[in-house]
């Protein structure tokens, strides 16, 4: 067997080994264990390894990436009103831009 073909091979199964792994952190820990903490409390024989963990879990970042981004949203216009009162302007917040005069 050449060298490049046992190299190639050991390089497959690493990769493969890495992907299922990042896999199984992300699947595990990410969402089904965010999804099962959240369970928990509301029914105490929710399994963690099942559907309605993954679902909650899923459910749950979904809600966090909407938070993140209308709390992005709202420093953006504070930095943008920031900068135009720095300005000597007045920030008309109906059109969303700096007013000077």
């Amino acid at each position: 067997m050449p060298v490049g073909e046992i190299a190639s091979e050991f390089l497959g199964g690493a990769l493969r080994l890495i992907g299922n792994l990042l896999l199984e952190v992300v699947l595990e820990f990410l969402i089904r264990g965010p999804g099962y903490l959240l369970c928990k409390p509301f029914k105490k024989d929710v399994d963690p390894e099942g559907g309605l963990a993954a679902f909650v879990g899923i459910v749950f970042w979904v809600i966090v990436a909407i938070g993140a981004w209308l709390i992005y949203q709202e420093a953006s216009e504070a930095v943008a009103v920031e900068k135009c009162l720095d300005s000597d302007g007045a920030y008309d917040r109906q059109l969303q831009k700096c007013v000077t005069g």
